[in-house]
This record gives structure tokens, C-alpha cells and sequence, in this order.
């Protein structure tokens, strides 16, 4: 917090950071039904979101309340988004990132199949090793890991590659993001495997950091009645990393292990991870 900035505490991110509660919302689309002549809604999906407070102007002279992306007259901002700016806007305040992250999970990536390849052009920011890799910008690449286009995962995977190897990669908070993510059917498991398998054999650090998101990101994950399709490849690459770096898994592991016994397609697997 800074104590300077407490009478703008109303306002998000100045006296101290917002964060705000990750929610998804259902996304639909009108088809017009011929035979009862009537539109019904169709189910394509959902959606991150985030409560904001009221809108409050603040003085002119301060520039961080600046309402440059005009929410204060209820303005769709991310209409208005150019991915070539991504990078001027990063540059004002590298320092920084978690209220442009914040704002780019809603505009361009808060959608598995309908954010399109703009993620990847932000991404590239992350490459710096300058970037710090706040709590929204690793939302920001745990979304961009299950994202439609094949160029935002491959950025996605540059990315983890870098940023373990600098020791920039908030794991824990990484693998829990996942976790919350396929909770809430974000996207297809299988783009997340994908994106996860691509950074295995880089080295040992890799390797650990690489069970560290796993860990959290089981930890984590709600067991439901159905298994999400392609969820056991994140098993089986789970244990192929614990089998290469020699390690044993925690007790907090352990006991989602024995819960998964329920789905019989993973019991083969998972008895080799309790051994």
C-alpha cells in the first residue's frame, strides 16, 4: 500500500493493487429457429470477468486515473484496441503491468475460442526480462495457454521457456490459474497439454518448475463426476517429469491422486505416480 495515496483508495490500483474476484460469465449467440420462428439462445462458451467499482474522476494532474479508455461514459474500450499499440502502451509504465494486464484479460483474452491472435502481440512484452510477471499477467498466460490459435500457445509457450529460465514464473500462482481455468471449462484441456509438453526436455529447472505448476494446478482442480477431455495427458506428463527428475510427490499431491482414482481411464497411471 502507499499510505501518500490513501485518499484515492477508492480508486483501483492507486493506493494499493486491485484485485478484483475472477468470475465467468456464460457467452450465447441468437440463432433464428425457421420452424418456431423465434430466436433462441445457443451456449458457445464462457467468458473471465471482473467486478469493477463505480467510475470516479480524480484530479487532472493525476495521470494514473486518467480515463483514457473512456469507462467513465461506459464505452466498450476493447473495441477501440489496436494490438500495435500493445507495446506503447506497455512502455508507459513497464514498471508496472498489472492494470494494462488487467484491462488486456478483458479486452482480448477473456475468451478461449473468440479472442483471436492479438494475445500473442502482448505476450512478446513478456519476453523482456525486465517484465514482471504480476497476478494478472500470469492469468494472462494461463488464458493464453488454452487459447484457439496455434500462433498465441506457441507465444504462450516462448514465453514459459523464458520466464522459468530466468526465474520469472510465478508457479504457484501459475498452476492455481490453470486449475481455476479448467474449472470452468475455459477452454479445451488439450491446448493446455500441448502448451505445457512443449516446455518439458528444455532442462532439470524446467522439469521442476514444470511439476510445480502441475502440483498447483491439481491442488487446485475440482473433481467432478466427468473428467475433462484430455486431462489425462496432463497426468502422463506429470509423471514422465517426476520419473526424469527423480521425485516424490507432497501429501497434499498424494491425496488429490487417490481422489482421481474414481475415473478408471487414470488408474493405470496414477498407481505408477503413488509408488
Amino acid at each position: 500500500k502507499f499510505s501518500d495515496f490513501i485518499s484515492l483508495q477508492d480508486l483501483p490500483f492507486a493506493a494499493e493493487p486491485f484485485r478484483p474476484e475472477l468470475k465467468f460469465q456464460p457467452m450465447y449467440y441468437d440463432e433464428y429457429d425457421y420452424q418456431t420462428r423465434t430466436l433462441k439462445q445457443v451456449y458457445i462458451g464462457k467468458k473471465m470477468s471482473f467486478n469493477f467499482p463505480t467510475y470516479n474522476a480524480a484530479a487532472a494532474t493525476f495521470i494514473y486515473n486518467k480515463d483514457i479508455y473512456q469507462r467513465g461514459k461506459d464505452s466498450v474500450a476493447s473495441y477501440y484496441l489496436f494490438k500495435d499499440d500493445f507495446a506503447y502502451m506497455h512502455s508507459l509504465m513497464p514498471q508496472n503491468a498489472e492494470s494494462l494486464s488487467l484491462f488486456l484479460n478483458l479486452g482480448i483474452n477473456n475468451n478461449s475460442d473468440e479472442s483471436g491472435k492479438s494475445a500473442a502481440v502482448y505476450l512478446k512484452q513478456m519476453l523482456y526480462n525486465f517484465f514482471y510477471v504480476d497476478q494478472q499477467s500470469t492469468l494472462f498466460l494461463a488464458a493464453s495457454s488454452f487459447n484457439k490459435e496455434k500462433e498465441v500457445r506457441a507465444m504462450a509457450v516462448e514465453v514459459l521457456i523464458t520466464a522459468i529460465d530466468e526465474q520469472r514464473l510465478p508457479v504457484e500462482k501459475f498452476g492455481e490459474d490453470l486449475g481455476i481455468l479448467i474449472n470452468n471449462d475455459f477452454g479445451p484441456v488439450g491446448r493446455l497439454s500441448d502448451v505445457l509438453s512443449q516446455c518439458r526436455d528444455v532442462s532439470s529447472k524446467h522439469h521442476h518448475a514444470l511439476i510445480q505448476v502441475i502440483n498447483h494446478l491439481l491442488i487446485n482442480y475440482s473433481i467432478g463426476e466427468k473428467m475433462p477431455t484430455n486431462f489425462k495427458k496432463i497426468i502422463e506428463l506429470y509423471y514422465d517429469l517426476i520419473q526424469k527428475e527423480n521425485y516424490s510427490i507432497s501429501s497434499d499431491v498424494k491425496l488429490i491422486i487417490d481422489q482421481l482414482m474414481v475415473f478408471k481411464s487414470l488408474q493405470s497411471i496414477l498407481k505408477k505416480i503413488s509408488k
